[in-house]
């Protein structure tokens, strides 16, 4: 277990999504509410999956 690596998957808030993407909060936000990928539920705070992101944005499908 100690040499197993671990892949830590990279998530943040809608506002710094929208910031590092160059893509409105209100468009991201639109998103999240029409289900259009998966996203982390912390208490009230909505987290993105950057991978998972990146695959939507690219027209991969993602579920």
């Amino acid at each position: 277990m100690q040499n197993e690596k671990r892949n830590i998957p990279h998530v943040d808030s809608i506002r710094n999504t929208a910031a590092d993407f160059g893509i409105g909060e209100w468009t991201i936000r639109q998103w999240v509410k029409q289900k259009k990928f998966p996203v982390i539920m912390s208490g009230r705070k909505i987290l993105i999956n950057y991978d998972v992101f990146t695959d939507f944005l690219n027209g991969d499908k993602v579920s």
